[in-house]
């Protein structure tokens, strides 16, 4: 009834193997013997086996929850958040929508608008609340500042907040001039990992991380690597002298090309398949051809051996082989697929299984992708 971690990582009993081993041991010739009865409703069990069986399996499984929030492939929530703390990176938080409001007072009497005062539009989708007390003169208009209520990113298009939800003497109309400006919600999980993972294997310093950070913030990017060759010579990468290679998956062409181009140092190439030309402002009438590469998958194969008990559930063997896929192929271009971090994705798919052996391509080892591939991973699990 222990964890261990070995080289193959973590390895632990659940529930009802916890409770064959008490049984066994209970029931040896050192102990009670065979005749002690260990039926669900007996003394023993209702007033030993169960509750420890219980007791350690919650421990191992908090041992194993806190061993995936170890790995970054594997965090989540706070965990993970931490993680990007380390690195450095910065995580969206959820905020609420603003909006500027116009106020109108009757023509008789000034109007007192107060902070916390509400707004919505015809259909009461959303409240806003008014973030500071106004005074609109009589006849007159005045703006002010509203927040949604809600957090997250709630829409208003000019013209469609003009319910008023929090009467108030001689305040007659409201409205919105201006589209609200949109709040955030958290960033997920899978969008933080991708950064922290994109910071982590950032390379270099000075022209290498301005280039990498251009690209890597743009829209729809989710994984960069940049390499240089500040040498005479064309390196074994085939990178031409005095050259950086950017390899770039996701985001737009002419945009990853023009974040290149506007980092890139003075006099240096730029190598790759991929050709765009920019026009540089700063030279003008002058184009320059941007070059880099795209990414393109490589098939791996992993076969994951598992032994089961009966918490094994139906789909586990689904829930196992979705996690390892899913981890391999978000490994950055020219990554390393990393066997540990596999088994972990393993344990910490379902519950009622210990992991016996992680394969990649049939080999008991990490395996490094071409400078210039992503993962296509297709898992098998057998489970015993």
């Amino acid at each position: 009834m222990a964890s261990v971690f070995d080289e193959t990582g973590l390895t632990m009993d659940r529930y009802a193997d916890i409770r064959t081993e008490m049984i066994t041991a209970l029931t040896s010739a050192q102990a009670f013997g065979e005749g002690l009865n260990t039926a669900d409703d007996s003394v023993i069990s209702q007033a030993v086996i169960r509750p420890v069986s219980t007791l350690v399996h919650n421990q191992n499984e908090l041992i194993a929850m806190v061993a995936a929030q170890g790995s970054l492939a594997t965090a989540t929530g706070f965990w993970l958040k931490c993680k990007a703390d380390q690195l450095g990176v910065v995580y969206s938080t959820e905020s609420r929508s603003s909006v500027t409001l116009t106020l109108a007072a009757h023509s008789t009497a000034n109007a007192e608008v107060k902070q916390g005062d509400l707004v919505s539009d015809e259909f009461d989708q959303h409240l806003w609340s008014i973030t500071a007390d106004t005074t609109v003169t009589a006849g007159s208009t005045a703006t002010v500042q509203a927040i949604c209520v809600d957090f997250g990113a709630v829409e208003a298009n000019s013209g469609t907040l003009t319910k008023i939800v929090t009467p108030k003497y001689a305040w007659v109309s409201v409205t919105n001039a201006d589209d609200a400006i949109v709040g955030t919600v958290d960033e997920s999980d899978d969008s933080l990992r991708r950064r922290c993972r994109q910071a982590a294997s950032s390379v270099g310093v000075g022209g290498l991380s301005s280039i990498y950070t251009a690209i890597a913030n743009l829209d729809n990017v989710d994984s960069v690597l940049v390499k240089q060759n500040p040498t005479s010579q064309t390196t074994i990468d085939g990178i031409p002298p005095y050259s950086v290679w950017c390899i770039v998956r996701g985001g737009d062409n002419t945009e990853v090309a023009t974040a290149i181009a506007s980092t890139v140092f003075p006099g240096v190439g730029t190598h790759g398949a991929q050709t765009v030309t920019i026009k540089i402002p700063v030279t003008v009438g002058n184009d320059y051809d941007i070059n880099f590469d795209r990414p393109s998958e490589t098939n791996i194969t992993i076969a994951v051996s598992t032994i089961s008990s009966s918490a094994f559930p139906d789909n586990g063997a689904i829930l196992i082989a979705d996690a390892v896929d899913a981890l391999a192929e978000a490994v950055d271009i020219g990554g390393t697929i990393s066997r540990a971090d596999l088994i972990v994705a393993a344990m910490a798919a379902c519950s009622g299984h210990r992991v016996q052996s992680v394969l990649i391509n049939s080999l008991n080892a990490d395996y490094v992708l071409g400078a210039t591939n992503t993962a296509n991973a297709t898992t098998t699990v057998v489970v015993q």
